[in-house]
């Protein structure tokens, strides 16, 4: 078996506005910029930064898929921020649902075989 990493790009992308490029990869915006920039409360500017709806698809004769992740969680937002959670659709069917536990500092995986 070998992997491929395909480097991802907004084109596989859905329920975005914008990518914005990092050293740890992309990081998928839901409002543009400009709009950003006129959050004046902290709190309000992390919920915009949650990427909930955000899609990756791609087509592929695979049997395998490996999504690696990395996502954050501020102490401050414990009591209201939940846990990702991954779901995996193949031709319109939901096979698989995952919730991923966030370690510091380790992105989040979710294989499927």
């Amino acid at each position: 078996m070998s992997w491929i990493t395909p480097g991802i790009t907004e084109d596989f992308l859905r329920g975005i506005v914008e990518c914005e490029p990092t050293t740890a990869g992309l990081t998928p915006q839901r409002l543009p910029a400009w709009a950003r920039a006129q959050i004046p409360d902290p709190q309000a500017q992390r919920t915009v930064q949650l990427s909930s709806g955000v899609r990756v698809t791609l087509s592929t004769r695979a049997t395998r898929l490996q999504l690696v992740t990395r996502a954050e969680k501020n102490p401050a937002d414990e009591p209201w921020k939940p846990e990702p959670v991954y779901d995996v659709y193949i031709d319109g069917e939901l096979l698989i649902q995952r919730v991923s536990e966030l370690q510091p500092d380790l992105p989040a995986m979710v294989r499927h075989s």
